[in-house]
């Protein structure tokens, strides 16, 4: 059977624009990686953490839901993180909350934070070794009133304060913070207390 010129010239052309398609997208994205790096995408921790005044108590006045606060059969409300120094550069973080999910019983666990060498205010942080991940402080106001915590891939984000009613001005100026670090505020939920 003999095939036509037209019919081999445009199943010719068909192969030749597959392939041209075909190294095209790993071409453009390779291209897309190269204009960009991934550090400039990164959200910015924030500078010069004293963490003696850092540490302490702190309420969760905001956050964006999460799957350990918030579902496997978890609602938690009256969350509290407190934060104390311990030896070797560790930190000792209790995190406790109300489950509304189980009749207001209140939920504990314990886990640990290193802050990195250079930058304090970044924390890899562990509640079931050996499982981590990065939190960081974004930022907080001179009298560490409040502070804005987040991971650097923006899935995690609290706002977190020294008392249980937070300011208006003080919670704005976190909020903004956090829309300038490129988090999605509008996920962001208020802290409920029972």
């Amino acid at each position: 059977m003999r095939v036509s010129a037209d019919v081999c010239l445009r199943a010719t052309y068909a192969v030749r624009s597959s392939l041209r398609r075909v190294w095209l997208v790993p071409a453009l994205l390779l291209l897309d990686l190269a204009a960009c790096s991934p550090a400039e995408h990164r959200p910015q921790s924030a500078a010069s953490v004293d963490l003696s005044r850092y540490a302490g108590t702190w309420f969760e006045a905001a956050r964006i839901p999460t799957e350990f606060e918030d579902q496997r059969g978890r609602h938690c409300v009256d969350v509290t993180v407190s934060y104390s120094l311990a030896d070797r550069g560790r930190i000792d973080i209790v995190d406790a909350c109300r489950n509304m999910a189980d009749g207001g019983q209140e939920v504990r666990q314990e886990g640990w934070a290193w802050p990195d060498a250079h930058d304090p205010a970044r924390w890899r942080v562990t509640f079931r070794w050996p499982f981590y991940s990065d939190l960081w402080i974004l930022g907080y106001d001179d009298a560490y009133h409040w502070s804005v915590v987040g991971s650097p891939s923006r899935r995690y984000l609290w706002i977190l304060t020294r008392t249980r009613a937070p300011d208006s001005v003080g919670m704005e100026a976190a909020r903004a913070i956090a829309a300038a670090q490129g988090y999605d505020v509008g996920r962001l939920v208020q802290a409920a207390t029972p």
